[in-house]
């Protein structure tokens, strides 16, 4: 687009000093300046003359240009801009465009700052245009603008990504980015699974697997293949305008997307390897410009991915134990609670049971508290495997551990579940090449029978397990009223 800017008329006493002035010392300023000069009849608006610079910023002959008209020589084919900029100068006016596309002969937009002026020679009216290349200033002024809204979207998306509440916000913020300031059709970003070891993509551009053809994306993630795996594999950027002749997509995996171009970076933090985020068919060849651009969000994902984990651990650490990563008292009183409110609705029971491990301390004093750490932790994993998902495991604390059974409850079904556990805990361990067996004793209270409130059913099951103990251990026990004075019965 081009601006144009309408001044007064030029005082007629100025034009005349210009008519006026030595014809050589004219023509030498006309053959010298080192801007285009075009000299126009104003009533046919074809050209008269024409100096060197502009035959060279053009790249035409000079008669390419005598006896032309002024819509003739490369105004981007837009006549009626040539045509209405002739009619203005014909009413003796003085005209500036700030930016005027001009076609070169071989094809190439240049854009210009064109001046005109109208002058009276004799009888004639003639008009001098000089024309000056801007194409590098707007260049300039076009990156120097596309850079500070970068600048401000990677400053936006960095606070964003401080207070995303999950890695697929982060995931979703961080590609939509990318795709949008390269213009590029299909992305994902993903990041590596510290557990798995191979890159989970929580978001894609969409139709990427549509497109694809491909029906399993955990396949292709796990092999670490293709372009994008060079990426991770060799933790530099990659980027190819050819990929049909670039020797990295040798790998390239079939039925992928058909690649016109690609540009994709790893997300690190040092030399740490937390993801990638991948590009392609841009609508245009990529560049330096995106690279950069693609890489300083694939910093922020980074930072954002270790910081998302950092919180997940933080609020792991608080609700649940750090050795054997049951939930711990918080999270457990939380989901009595839930647990509760929909026992009262729904007129469900709940089942607690106290467990403990006999002669646990014996453990610690023969084998260490390392063994005994593996004891707890085997201990817990045993318990996982053999309650449903429905029911809550937690470590109380030394090796003691709570069961929350929820739905059908009923005394049968609790005697069923401590029988369970009783037999898994009585099979033999291996600590330092030796074998160890160990037992457990249960406590078990139950609400509404025993009550509501946690705390009282807690205190009733640790007392009904601690008779247990009395009895001999390996066994468990409901607590009944009055089982604080040594009034205990054995469930059956």
């Amino acid at each position: 687009m081009y601006k144009k800017l309408i001044v007064p008329e030029v005082p007629r006493e100025k034009s005349e000093v210009l008519i006026n002035a030595p014809e050589l010392r004219y023509r030498r300023l006309f053959e010298a300046t080192r801007e285009g000069i075009l000299i126009l009849d104003a009533k046919t608006g074809q050209i008269l003359d024409v100096n060197p610079f502009f035959i060279e910023m053009l790249g035409y002959s000079k008669e390419d240009f005598l006896g032309k008209k002024l819509w003739e020589i490369g105004l981007s084919g837009n006549t009626t801009i040539s045509k209405q900029f002739l009619k203005e100068i014909q009413s003796n006016k003085f005209l500036i465009y700030e930016d005027l596309p001009i076609e070169r002969k071989d094809g190439k937009l240049l854009n210009v700052e064109f001046v005109s002026i109208a002058y009276d020679v004799g009888s004639n009216k003639v008009i001098q245009c000089n024309i000056r290349d801007i194409t590098g200033r707007k260049r300039v002024e076009e990156a120097l603008a596309q850079g500070a809204e970068r600048d401000s979207v990677v400053s936006i998306l960095a606070s964003k990504l401080v207070s995303s509440n999950s890695i697929l916000d982060i995931s979703e913020l961080v590609l939509e980015s990318a795709e949008r300031f390269t213009r590029s059709t299909y992305g994902f970003i993903g990041y590596i699974d510290l557990e798995e070891g191979y890159m989970i993509s929580p978001a894609m551009s969409k139709g990427t697997w549509e497109s694809s053809q491909i029906n399993n994306e955990a396949n292709i993630f796990k092999k670490s293949g293709g372009q994008w795996g060079w990426v991770l594999n060799n933790r530099q950027s990659l980027l190819t305008n050819t990929p049909a002749e670039d020797p990295r997509f040798k790998e390239t995996m079939r039925d992928t997307i058909p690649i016109q171009n690609f540009l994709s970076v790893p997300a690190l933090i040092g030399p740490e390897l937390v993801g990638q985020v991948a590009l392609a068919n841009s609508n245009h060849p990529y560049d330096n410009h995106d690279m950069e651009l693609v890489e300083r969000l694939a910093t922020l994902y980074a930072i954002a991915i270790r910081h998302q984990r950092t919180e997940d651990k933080i609020r792991k650490l608080a609700y649940h134990d750090p050795l054997t990563g049951l939930p711990n008292r918080a999270l457990f009183n939380d989901r009595y609670a839930l647990t509760l409110a929909a026992a009262k609705r729904y007129h469900k029971k709940i089942g607690i049971m106290v467990l403990d491990i006999d002669h646990f301390k014996n453990i610690n004093d023969t084998f260490g508290h390392a063994a005994g750490d593996v004891v707890l932790k085997d201990f817990s994993g045993m318990l996982l495997s053999i309650l449903r998902k429905t029911d809550t495991v937690m470590r109380l604390g030394g090796d003691e551990f709570v069961i929350m059974m929820t739905d059908s409850v009923e005394t049968e079904h609790m005697a069923t579940v401590a029988q369970k556990v009783l037999a898994a805990t009585r099979k033999p361990l291996m600590l330092h090449d030796d074998e160890v067996k160990i037992t457990t004793s249960i406590g078990i209270s139950s609400y509404p029978e025993d009550g509501e409130d946690i705390e009282i059913l807690l205190k009733y099951a640790d007392i009904a397990m601690y008779h247990a103990k009395e009895t001999g251990r390996d066994n468990y026990m409901r607590y009944v009223a009055g089982m604080e004075t040594r009034v205990f019965e054995r469930l059956s």
